[in-house]
């Protein structure tokens, strides 16, 4: 058996990213990985956080940890499947990212969390 501590990082994440079933689910597991968000800050991103052209998201005041905000930088490969998803859910601006139902409410942490250890556990 495999001791999972010592396999790298990016191994990890490219099962989790196969374990994938949908769309949303590539989107959760490389926005916790490319830009090393937090849950929180990850369910109140919204489309609108998004700089495409300088390659950029940027992290709100209010949900980062210590109070901290800025930008972190979008993987190439990352910036690609975001735009896709906000395309294929006809997203604009003001959305969250990660959002359901008619009204668009973003996802909670515990459903992340819950999504997450789905992928694993498949």
């Amino acid at each position: 058996m495999v001791n999972t501590n010592k396999v790298p990082k990016i191994v990890k994440m490219s099962r989790l990213v196969r374990a994938c079933k949908t769309n949303k689910e590539v989107i959760i597991v490389e926005s916790l990985f490319y830009c090393a968000l937090r849950n929180k800050e990850l369910v109140l991103l919204k489309v609108g956080d998004f700089d495409f052209e300088l390659n950029k998201v940027y992290i709100r005041k209010e949900t980062a940890k210590y109070e901290s905000k800025g930008f972190v930088p979008l993987n190439p490969i990352y910036a690609g499947h975001v735009r896709e998803y906000i395309f294929e859910h006809e997203l604009d601006e003001e959305n969250y990212l990660l959002n359901y139902g008619k009204k668009r409410k973003p996802y909670s942490t515990r459903r992340i969390r819950s999504v997450v250890n789905e992928i694993a556990n498949s």
